[in-house]
Order: C-alpha cells, then structure tokens, then sequence
C-alpha cells in the first residue's frame, strides 16, 4: 500500500523489524524524543508544521515553540541513547506522509513522565494537521450510541463534582473518567476535601510508573498517604 513505518522500541520485536527507521531509545525517554520531534518541525523544517490546521484550530503554538526550542535531536541522542540517530528522518517521515497515524501504548502511559509525552506527541499530532482526520489520529466516539465506560457521568452530578482536579483542569471532565495525577497525590498527603481511603490498581506497577520519584520520607508525613504507601508495598 506504500505506507511508510516508524518504530520507537528498545527491543528488535516483529514490528521494528519491518520498519522503515526504528529507533531503539533507552526505555522511559520517550518525553526527550517527542520534544526533539517537536523541535525539528517548529525549528529546523518548519515546512512540516500545518499551518492551514494551526491557524484554524491550535492555540498556544508560540509557547510550544520555545518550550521546546532547546531540545535538539543532538540533546535527545544524549538523554535517549545511541539508537535515536535517525530521529531527524523518522519525525520527517511522520510529518511529510500525510496523512499519518501516531499510537503509542502502555510503555509510555506506565511511565513516570507518561502525562507529559503524551502531552508532546500530541502536540505533535495537532501541529501537523493529523487530528481528527481519515488516516489521522481520530476521536474516538461512542458506538451506536453505547457509552464505552459505562453510564454517562452527566447522571450523577454530585461524583462529577467531587472528581479530583477537575476545578484546576477543567479538561479533564472529557474523556477518560479519571481524577487529574498530581491533584490525586496532593490530596492524598492532604486529605482535604475527599479523603482517599482505598485505590483498585490494575494493569500498571505503581511503584515503578509513579512513587518512585517520591522518597518514601515525604509520604511519612501523611498518615493517609503512609498507610496507602504501606498497602502496596505489602
């Protein structure tokens, strides 16, 4: 079908194989590698950023542009290793093939830096003009009208109030029914509000993807948090 593939995977697995770049960063860089993505189309070939999308649709885009501005691929190749050496390629590959589709998986979302690369890709998806288009990463909708996680919050009001950071970050009320992470921790060592005096954990190691940047002693100081950190370390 002449479409053209870019694999980011530490391991040579079936896919990377058959990839046209595959780029083997060292596991939990992937954030480095997206600002270096986004460096090269708002700083290097500034042709790949979609201009006709950005000037309809994307606000903040001169923020985004010095954020990113010291993020060089030759930075990137430091943070992520070796193996990004044709990073420059396969961002121009993605941005020049448009359409162009950009999945990533539980590699990044059980990652300690998961909200902010995934925040960059997406980033990346939107100045490229691949958002919400065919070929392009879509919105996902609910089919034939069957709500895909469960019955519509609208129905209970009071649990769409109490959602944790949903008055700081108001975004979060789309999408995915969950509290905002960081709000979640600063109430967990506050209690304030609604205490949390249970967590369902599934699918993720939560000791490796979030508290290990947190010392053990700063959770001391909480006795919710300490018998939540207890828990799971048991």
């Amino acid at each position: 079908m002449g479409s053209r593939l870019v694999v980011v995977d530490p391991r040579r697995t079936w896919l990377a194989d058959r990839a046209d770049v595959w780029l083997r960063l060292r596991p939990g860089t992937d954030g480095a590698l997206a600002m270096a993505f986004l460096n090269h189309v708002l700083h290097c070939d500034t042709a790949l950023l979609n201009e006709d999308f950005t000037d309809r649709y994307v606000s903040g885009l001169e923020r985004v542009r010095e954020q990113v501005r010291d993020w060089t691929v030759s930075r990137a190749s430091s943070e992520c290793g070796p193996g990004v050496e044709e990073a420059t390629r396969a961002v121009e590959l993605y941005a020049g093939s448009h359409p162009s589709s950009l999945v990533w998986g539980v590699s990044i979302d059980m990652s300690r830096s998961a909200i902010g690369t995934a925040h960059a890709l997406s980033t990346l998806v939107a100045i490229t003009g691949n958002l919400d288009i065919p070929g392009g990463n879509i919105f996902a909708r609910d089919p034939f009208g069957i709500p895909r996680r469960g019955v519509p919050h609208e129905l209970f009001e009071r649990l769409e109030g109490e959602r944790i950071g949903a008055d700081r970050y108001p975004i979060i009320r789309t999408g995915f029914p969950y509290a905002h992470a960081d709000c979640l921790l600063d109430q967990m060592e506050s209690g304030e509000s609604c205490p949390i005096r249970g967590a369902w954990v599934q699918g993720t190691n939560t000791l490796v993807s979030s508290l290990l940047p947190i010392p053990p002693e700063s959770i001391a100081s909480s006795p919710g948090s300490r018998q939540w950190w207890h828990s799971i370390c048991s």
